[in-house]
Order: C-alpha cells, then structure tokens, then sequence
C-alpha cells in the first residue's frame, strides 16, 4: 500500500470517526455486508460463529434491521439470499429474532409459506430463542410497501401458530392481534404479548378472549372487557392491564368485580366510553397504592385529580389523553411526589382550568421526560405556553428533565393562529434547550406519522416547512429570527443537544 492508499483510508477513517460511529458498529456493518466472504470461506467464518454470543447478535440484529427499499423490486432470490444469511447468523445461543426486516423483502404471493418456512428454520437452529416479534411493521413512508406489510396481517395462520407454539422457550412476542388470542391460550409460558409502550395510545388488547388457557398463564400484560369471568385466576402474573368498554354497552360497577384481584399489578390503561366516574375510584381504591402507571384516555365526566393523586401517591408514569377536569389546581405544595414521566394530549382553552392542571403537573420535583401533544384548533390559552417558558427560564421547574417532546397536531386551520401558537412554542422549545440542565433531548415533530417538510427557494434559501395533508406552509422568517428556522428543524429532527 503506498502514501497515497494510505491517505485515502485515513482520510475514511476519520470520516467514520467524524460520524461517531463506534468499531463494534463498523465492524458488524462490515461483516453483515460480506457475509458470502464468511460463507464462502469455512475458516473464516468459523471464526465469526466462535465469537461472543453478544458480538454474534449485534451482528444479527445488523442483518435483521436491513429492510427492503423498494428501489429494485422484490424477487424470490433477493429473498432467498437473504434467507440464507440469517440461518448462517443464527445458533442456539441466539435469544432474540425480530422478522420485520427479513419478511419485507419477501415478494407477498410466497409470504405466508415462507413464513412458515421461517419458523420452522428458527426452531431448529435457535430453538432457545425467548424474543419474537413478526409485525410486519416497516417505518417507511412509502404506500407500497405499507400495503405490503398490512397484509402479513392477514397471512397468519393455525399452521403458523403452531410453528411458534414450538418455540417453548419464548417468553415476549409481538404479532399480528388476529392471533393474540391463540397465543395465549397455546402459550403458557409467555409473559410479553406485544408489549405495552407507555408512549403508544393504540395498545393492542385482547378484549375478547374466547377460550381461556387450560393452565396458567406467565403473562404479564393484558387487555379485556370488564368480565365474570375470574381471569386472574388464570393470569396470576400480569402487571399491566388494558381495561375497555364496548362503545353499546352498559357498564356496571359490579362489572369490574372480577378485575380487582390481581395480586401483582402495576400499571393500568383505561380506554374511552367509560361513563361512570365510580368505577375508575374503585380501580384505584383497589391498586392505587402500587400502581406505577397511570394511562387515561377520554372520560364521559369530569376527572378530580385530587383524587387521582390522594390514591396513587407513588405514580411515576401518568398519560392524560382528552380528559376532562372538574376541581380547580391544587396548591403547589401537593404534587405527584414520584412522577418521572408525563404525557399530556389534552386541550388547552381559554378560560379553563386546564393549563394550570398542566402547570401544576409540571411542578413534579422527579420529572424527567415530558410529552406534550398540542392540537392546533384546542391550543388556545397561549399564556400557559408562555408561564411555562417562563417557569423553566426561572429555574423553578423540571430541573431533572432529560427529554422533552411537543407534538403537534391538527394544523389545518387560520395563518395567524398558527403563527402565534409556533411562536409560543419556539420561545418553550428555546428556553428548554437553554435552562434545562439536564435535558439532553428536546424535540418539535408532528403527532401524526409524518415529518414537517423543510422548504428552500431557488437560490436554497430556509423558507418554513410544509405539513402533509394540509395546504398551509409556515413561513418561520416572519417570527423575525433568521436562525429560528433551522433550529426548529434540528429539535424536529431529535439530534441531540
């Protein structure tokens, strides 16, 4: 190798080191990318299946994380070289398999056999694996490919079920909610059924369970109609529980008899069309002194949150989701004493009560993550927006916070009302960024799966970011501040401060 090949690979080198790219990184992108080298030659790639299980699966989560694009078209081979590479990865010491990456390469006309076809090969050769996820979920904004992996849905069946039944060692599972049901009544020892994301108001549930399990279940999260049916008989071991009402149902309170004897439970997410108020109390008489979460979507009355805090004294997570108050803030000195993390998805009106419910949720000594979900045509009472800046330019709360995320949603409505809440808002995210001596992540981006498009003139000049779905395109140089623009578009982009 000369001078000059030697310049050119440092001159690489430090390009990599540049983008912060860590060895272990580069070298599993390295090896995912010559995995035929490895195949091909049998010493080599001996030494690759001698490494630490650890190294061995980053190196398969590298394989598994690659998705299919779109850009060539799917085809049989591209799948099967794919397939190829992930049965050389995998091993009986490989504990964690997500499918999502793989199965988007395969053409949808072969995808329910060669699922099954998976299955099987992971029962051979990872028979210990305890972590499956089959979603079908793909992060990519193109409708192709979207409609590509929405009908993996619907090629789940008995014959794959049993395929996964095999897997006796698995304890978490994510998969389509056509096959929830069979899961767990064939699944005893499974303890995550897509698990519960505090952050995702759409949990999947298993409401209507048909046929319970002939013998005990491990599972931790679960999701029903009030019921008489004493599953906690069966399900001894969930800590979290998903509780909805049918929307054409009369609810009683004895309804939820059957549901106050989990022993073990922790975290609970009541869902909409629960229209007495007795029946949330008697949750929370009953687990509020343990409970961890807290989730609330919206109510047919009046939330007390004196109440809700006299009863759940060490809530450390609490999601307020279009509910409604009745009891005027409490007094500073009354906080959620544990409170860790805040999601808050309700109006914010003139001449309500609910930005000083916001404020005085926000005094939480321990707070640090707070997500904020803004509604363009509900976001009103700018003053709270600006008491809050305020409050955090002061030091006087969320001095703990390490992230903070303001969602926004329903832009659809008049230029001058957008302005003014953007401007409110920017001056929050600033202030954030600037007094908060801990938060290390602060984020802008809309509540709906897309991205605010940046928008440039003809001479590439920053002129505002468009919404998809809308016609409207906010110019930010009119908040007279020639950087606001690009930084708003930095904490859209999550990079870290």
């Amino acid at each position: 190798m000369n001078d000059e090949e030697k310049l050119e690979l440092t001159k690489k080198k430090l390009l990599n080191i540049s983008r912060r790219c860590s060895l272990v990184e580069l070298s599993r992108r390295k090896i995912v990318k010559n995995l035929d080298f490895y195949k091909e030659h049998e010493e080599y790639g001996r030494r690759l299946k001698s490494l630490p299980v650890c190294l061995r699966d980053q190196v398969l989560r590298e394989l598994t994380s690659l998705k299919f694009d779109g850009a060539f078209g799917d085809s049989k081979p591209n799948f099967e070289k794919k397939l190829q590479d992930f049965s050389f990865l995998l091993s009986s010491d490989t504990k964690e398999i997500d499918l999502d990456g793989l199965l988007s390469f395969c053409p949808q006309k072969y995808l329910r056999g060669q699922l099954w076809r998976v299955l099987q090969m992971i029962a051979a050769e990872a028979p210990n694996v305890q972590s499956l996820i089959i979603n079908g979920r793909n992060s990519m904004a193109n409708t192709y490919i979207l409609l590509r992996n929405f009908s993996l849905y619907y090629t789940l069946d008995r014959a794959i079920l049993e395929s996964i039944c095999g897997l006796s060692k698995l304890k978490r599972l994510e998969i389509s909610i056509r096959l929830m049901r069979l899961c767990i009544e064939h699944l005893p020892k499974l303890r995550l059924l897509n698990p519960w994301d505090f952050n995702d108001f759409n949990i999947p549930d298993v409401f209507n369970i048909l046929k319970l399990p002939s013998e005990t279940s491990s599972l931790m999260n679960l999701g029903v109609y009030p019921t008489s049916v004493s599953i906690h008989q069966v399900f001894p071991e969930v800590r979290h529980l998903t509780i909805g009402w049918p929307y054409r149902s009369d609810t009683s309170e004895s309804s939820i008899d059957t549901l106050l004897h989990f022993s073990k439970l922790e975290s609970i997410s009541v869902h909409p069309s629960l229209k007495l108020e007795n029946i949330l109390y008697q949750l929370l008489d009953r687990y509020g002194s343990n409970l961890r979460n807290l989730s609330i979507w919206s109510f047919k009355f009046e939330l007390r949150m004196i109440d809700v805090m006299n009863r759940c004294k060490n809530l450390e997570r609490l999601a307020l989701h279009r509910a409604s108050f009745f009891d005027q803030p409490l007094m500073p000195t009354q906080t959620f004493a544990e409170l860790k993390e805040l999601m808050w998805a309700n109006p914010l009106f003139e001449n309500s009560n609910y930005g000083q419910h916001l404020l005085h949720l926000l005094l939480a000594p321990k707070l640090e993550k707070v997500a904020l979900i803004l509604d363009g045509e509900t976001c009103t009472d700018l003053d709270v927006l600006n008491e809050i800046a305020n409050l955090v330019a002061s030091g006087h709360i969320l001095r703990e916070l390490k992230s903070f995320i303001i969602y926004l949603d329903n832009l659809r409505h008049g230029q001058d009302g957008i302005l003014r809440l953007f401007e409110a808002i920017t001056r929050l995210v600033a202030d954030a960024s600037a007094f908060l001596p801990k938060c290390t992540l602060v984020v802008l981006k809309p509540y709906e799966e897309f991205c605010l498009a940046p928008i440039y003139n003809s001479q590439g000049e920053f002129l505002g970011f468009s919404y998809p779905g809308t016609v409207i395109d906010y110019d930010f140089r009119e908040f007279g501040q020639p950087n606001l623009a690009k930084f708003l578009f930095a904490c859209r982009a999550g990079r870290q401060l």
